[in-house]
């Protein structure tokens, strides 16, 4: 019973931990289909989340002290929890390359907001313009991603670096005791790969379509002006005008890359074999040969005929004057 009751034990374990491990491979996986400019990760055991990021400034929040699970759960103390992220610890990127930025979270906590602050080389500070977003979360306790849109705030700051960040896991109006456990807070430069890598970690959501213009030329002219989009969709291209005497193709081209495209018709000229004259088929040799041999044996027969009774009569006279004297001497005998 004890070897059974070990052996269940054993096997539960083993479940769950390889449940867990296959989750966070999961992510793994899709950051380095997507990697991002810069990255807070949570998923690798750090025994010392504070120290391990420098994190000051804790107002109203109590913070996991470990992130062993592979997140780490801040607990608002009351309204409006935030902390900053150490110097040592700010993104030092620009703001382009930090445009966009999805979180893996999951929260009950009836306020469903979260925020950023950050501070601007140019001169801007916390709650200057173009230093704060903020976003909403899914608040059914699963396991989201959210898509966060920095490109209005900092995004277009070419030349301007980010060297201090605030975050804000739950805004203003949190009330005591909301939490929110977080995997990870992601940083990319657009908004494609973003949206891309938050939909392989969140089924819920879907990549963004991207639609085109495609034109497909004929010697000049466009024969039809269409759109096809990112996602993989099908897409028929139109058929190649026909011109007499050539052969159409559309030039290659390919949608994967996206963007606006202009196809071209190709075409080559075609060899057509000269068109003869319909004739009458001949009539059968063997039909031909018997026929003519026929005729010519007739008009041989006819020939002989006429030339042999021709000669008959010529010979008629000599004959008679030969016979006369032997009539006579008959008639003479008779007397």
């Amino acid at each position: 019973m004890k070897k059974k009751l070990c052996f269940l034990l054993s096997a539960l374990l083993l479940l769950c931990f390889g449940t867990a491990h296959a989750a966070y491979a999961d992510d793994e996986n899709a950051a380095e289909q997507y990697p991002c400019t810069f990255a807070y990760d949570f998923t690798a055991d750090i025994p010392d989340v504070v120290a391990h990021y420098g994190l000051t400034e804790l107002m109203m929040v109590e913070i996991s002290p470990a992130a062993t699970d592979g997140y780490v759960t801040f607990t608002a103390t009351g309204d409006d929890p935030y902390f900053k992220f150490g110097d040592a610890h700010a993104p030092r990127g620009t703001g382009e390359e930090l445009a966009w930025v999805v979180i893996k979270y999951r929260t009950t906590a009836k306020i469903g907001k979260g925020e950023f602050f950050t501070n601007r080389s140019g001169g801007a500070h916390w709650g200057d313009a173009g230093t704060h977003v903020d976003w909403s979360y899914n608040t059914d306790g699963e396991w989201h991603a959210a898509v966060i849109d920095c490109s209005s705030a900092w995004g277009k700051a070419k030349n301007e670096t980010l060297y201090a960040f605030r975050f804000d896991p739950l805004a203003s109006g949190a009330k005591a005791g909301d939490s929110i456990d977080v995997a990870f807070i992601r940083f990319y430069a657009g908004e494609d790969e973003a949206r891309a890598f938050a939909a392989l970690i969140d089924p819920t959501l879907k990549p963004k379509v991207t639609t085109y213009k495609i034109d497909f030329v004929v010697e000049g002219k466009v024969i039809l002006s269409t759109t096809y989009t990112d996602d993989g969709a099908p897409f028929f291209a139109p058929g190649v005008p026909e011109i007499p005497g050539k052969s159409g193709a559309w030039e290659p081209y390919s949608l994967e890359k996206g963007g606006d495209l202009v196809v071209h018709a190709v075409y080559t000229d075609v060899w057509e074999e000269p068109q003869l004259p319909d004739v009458a088929p001949p009539e059968s040799t063997q039909e031909s040969t018997t026929e003519t041999t026929g005729s010519t044996q007739d008009a041989t027969a006819d020939t002989a005929t006429k030339e042999g009774c021709g000669a008959a009569l010529s010979a008629f006279p000599l004959l008679l004057l030969c016979a006369l004297p032997v009539i006579r001497k008959r008639k003479e005998n008779a007397v």
